[in-house]
């Protein structure tokens, strides 16, 4: 046996006596260990190198310096989620070293760390699940604990770094990251090397790069200057958007500025938009992502298409201050940085868009989508426990985007909007380029007020579920009575809040603002010989299911009475429709005065509530007699109301609504030839609007499969979208076969991405008219759910079970979601409330 053999041996079996002393660390990044390393490692750096091949099956190699100090010499605790042979050279302090690997960890022995400052270099070949890559460009996603899939790091929101990154890429490529471009040296081998400047501290999930072959855009706007990097083929509809999207960037970083004080923390500014991008957006500091459909819009897009391109941009904006700049510590907090991007988001938006009613956009923006949580067995509260970094991803929801900033808005009612502004300047200033948490947040806000906002926050952040309230009025001897109660016990607290009620008593119109925080509330007004009709929440700022007693509610609902002020009318339509879902409303009544109020409504953003809701009404609460009844016509109000003289704006949701429920057949053959002509009177459909009516064609006339599918990929000119249609209509495929060979696909995860054209498909494969076909689907999915959480982006989970419950209302469908959450009871507890939450809809239709 050789010398150097028998030194290996040695080496081994210190390494492994060292290992049976030592506790290893877990999988994931726990909480024990972030607060244990936040506590002995500070002034982290990184310089990172990648050398990414022209071939997409090619490894990509890596070499990281890390420095960092060390105040203690214990330990130190890399993550990198990949296999062992995946590091191929580390040292410390210039010496090679033994080290261990375990649980997606590098292990580093106490005896190589030095108290004081450390330079670690590791070379390894970088984990691929996050860096999407694709023939002709890769991107990384990395958020919440993804950096560590891709390079050895501290993967953990406290930790902030600097970033220094170069690339090796084709010439033919381009490339961004959070850095400005500060150097590019042609190899003379058809690669070239590309250098960034060095980062501002930001944490691991902030760190992106995004690399391959993307046209570039460049604007000034005073003293901001943007680069625009796109894959887009569509010459027009680039001209239509890009000084759109310029613009709403340039508005948005001055209005931040103004509003907090701090000018824009990052330097330089450039936006991505790529295609099948799994996030409407993705803030990292100096390279905003966005998924290219969000931003690049068809001509005579609708309002609410106009207003979430608006809203995306300022929400990325505004993470620039909060999140980026200031940093939750741990993920339990993520909804704080959410939060303040959707609060101030509205904010930005309001004057772009002068003439709308930004209240009403607030509350069909943001209710409805809390409400679709908040009803649920699996409703959570906006504060959440976090044990480890692995499950943060189970964090985000409607929850976070959608309840929270309601919170918010009742806190600046609160406090009053100038301190809650300056309250908020403290708070950026005081940790800016670090760290903080809701309390710090909370102990500052505390200041700007004489009311005691760390109670107030308890009951918004803490509280499950929302508050159910019934309105009561009662004739008096002097006059009449309103008494607000819970319906469910007047003995719980109520969250604390303010809203207005507004009463018609003979054709006059009183209204009162309330602000309740305990139960019952009791008011009287004068009038005495007669009950009024009430319109509860009458302002849309309360937050429940806020209602009128089931007698004036159906009175209301028989005299198609329609508020003519148009906040009261959505808050009313609103309340419907969860007055509907607790089951408190016939179907019929109320699916009639729902198409009354379509007939009769000029407000795009309630119309399209409305249009939404029909949709919901025939996807999971109809039987035959319903259709035979109401669909030919309601097919034929939408398809009249196409043929008006409405905008075209309007139009649009009409015929998403029309494309999703149309079964007669002359309907079939109506829509058949509009996608033919691509028109509609005077309306012409859009590319995306057109391949959506292909799809729903080919699931209604099979025979004609082939036909329209060649048909359709042939109009489509961009080859990234020519391939999102090719993958959905697989789902679509008349050959039952063919279906489900698509869903096979699915187990293995490097066929599971782009995401969103995966989830688009999966509800095509479970079309309405399909469910029958595709229930043999629903268990096989939910037993693949934990391997999608682990492997998939934060919001798949969720998409993945909507998809899969997308077109089933029956018992039989409902029953397997139940065997199965009884059956698997040991899933971590925030999935198994991600699919009480999606399953909500189906139960209540089963039902």
């Amino acid at each position: 046996m050789s010398k150097l053999n028998i030194f290996s041996i040695t080496i081994l079996l210190v390494t492994l006596a060292a290992c049976s002393k030592r506790e290893l660390p877990s999988e994931g990044v726990s909480l024990e260990l972030a607060q244990l390393r936040k506590a002995n490692i500070d002034s982290v750096s990184y310089k990172i190198h990648f050398n990414i091949p022209d071939i997409k099956s090619n490894p990509i190699r890596g070499s990281s310096t890390i420095g960092f100090v060390a105040t203690k010499s214990n330990d130190v605790i890399l993550d990198f989620r990949a296999e062992s042979n995946m590091v191929e050279n580390l040292t410390i302090n210039g010496l090679t070293i033994e080290f261990i690997f375990a649980n997606g960890h590098i292990v580093i022995p106490k005896r190589h760390v030095k108290k004081g400052k450390n330079s670690l270099q590791i070379d390894f070949i970088a984990g691929t699940s996050s860096l999407n890559r694709n023939d002709e460009y890769l991107y990384t996603l990395l958020v919440p604990d993804r950096a560590s899939t891709v390079f050895p790091c501290f993967d953990q929101p406290d930790m902030k770094a600097s970033f220094e990154l170069s690339l090796t890429i084709s010439t033919d490529w381009k490339a961004v990251s959070n850095g400005r471009r500060i150097d590019e040296i042609n190899n003379g081998n058809g690669s070239k090397n590309i250098t960034f400047e060095v980062t501002k501290p930001i944490s691991t999930y902030l760190f992106a790069f995004a690399a391959g072959k993307f046209e570039t855009i460049s604007k000034k706007i005073g003293s901001y200057e943007f680069t625009l990097y796109h894959r887009e083929t569509d010459t027009v509809k680039l001209k239509r958007n890009t000084d759109i999207v310029f613009d709403y960037h340039a508005q948005s970083i001055r209005w931040l500025e103004d509003y907090t004080q701090i000018l824009y923390p990052f330097g330089k500014l450039d936006f991505v938009l790529i295609p099948g991008f799994q996030y409407s957006g993705m803030e990292h500091p100096g390279a905003i992502f966005y998924r290219d459909s969000r931003l690049l819009l068809d001509e005579n897009a609708t309002l609410n298409q106009k207003l979430r391109q608006a809203n995306l941009i300022a929400h990325e904006v505004a993470h620039q201050w909060f999140g980026n700049l200031v940093t939750m510590r741990w993920f339990n907090d993520v909804w704080l940085k959410e939060v303040f991007a959707g609060l101030i988001a509205d904010k930005i938006v309001n004057p772009m868009f002068p003439d709308l009613n930004h209240n009403l956009s607030f509350l069909l923006s943001h209710y409805p989508r809390a409400y679709s949580v908040d009803r649920t067995e699996g409703a959570n509260p906006i504060v959440q426990n976090l044990d480890n970094l692995l499950n943060a991803g189970t964090l985000y929801g409607d929850i976070i985007y959608h309840k929270a900033p309601i919170m918010f808005r009742q806190l600046e009612l609160f406090m009053g909007e100038e301190p809650f502004k300056q309250g908020v300047r403290e708070y950026l200033k005081k940790y800016k380029m670090a760290n903080a948490n809701w309390d710090e947040l909370v102990e500052i806000l505390n200041g700007e007020t004489t009311i005691d906002l760390i109670a107030w926050s308890e009951s918004w952040t803490k509280s499950t579920g929302r508050p159910v309230i019934q309105i009561n009025s009662t004739i008096i001897a002097n006059g009449n009575k309103i008494e607000i109660s819970s319906e469910t016990d007047e003995t719980l607290s109520i969250l604390p809040m303010q809203f207005s009620i507004s009463y018609l008593v003979k054709g006059n119109e009183w209204t009162k603002t309330v602000f309740i925080d305990s139960l019952p509330y009791v008011f009287n007004y004068s009038v005495s010989d007669s009950l009024p009709i009430i319109y509860p929440n009458s302002n849309g700022f309360g937050y429940g299911c806020i209602s009128a007693d089931s007698v004036t509610v159906n009175h209301t609902i028989r005299s198609k009475t329609i508020p003519t002020n148009s906040l009261t009318r959505a808050s009313f339509i609103v309340s419907l429709h969860e007055l509907f879902l607790e089951g408190k409303i016939d179907r019929e009544k109320y699916y009639r005065y729902l198409t009354h109020c379509f007939v009769s409504e000029s407000d795009a953003q309630i119309q399209s509530f409305i249009l939404n809701s029909i949709e919901l009404v025939f996807r999971k609460f109809s039987d035959q007699q319903f259709f035979d009844t109401y669909l030919q016509p309601t097919e034929q109000i939408l398809w009249n109301a196409l043929n008006s003289h409405i905008p075209t704006s309007q139009k649009r949701s009409i015929l998403t609504t029309l494309t999703s429920i149309f079964q007669s057949p002359q309907m079939v053959s109506l829509l058949y030839q509009t996608w033919v002509t691509s028109k509609v009177g005077q309306f012409t459909l859009s590319e995306d609007e057109r391949t959506a009516l292909a799809v729903e064609l080919m699931v209604r006339k099979p025979e004609l499969y082939n036909a329209i599918y060649q048909g359709e990929y042939g109009r489509i000119a961009n080859s990234d979208r020519q391939k999102r249609f090719a993958l959905i209509a697989k789902a679509a495929s008349a050959l039952a076969s063919e279906r489900i060979a698509f869903f096979d696909s699915l187990a293995n995860p490097a066929n599971r991405k782009p995401e969103p054209w995966i989830a688009e498909g999966l509800r095509i494969l479970h079309h309405p008219l399909r469910s029958e076909f595709s229930i043999r689907f629903i268990e096989p999915s939910l037993n693949m759910l934990s391997e999608i959480q682990r492997t998939g982006d934060i919001f798949f989970p969720k998409d993945w079970l909507d998809a899969t419950l997308y077109g089933h209302n029956s018992a039989e469908a409902y029953q397997i979601v139940d065997y199965w959450l009884r059956s698997n009871e040991t899933i971590s507890s925030n999935l198994k409330l991600k699919v009480l939450q999606s399953v909500d809809m189906l139960k209540r239709s089963a039902q």
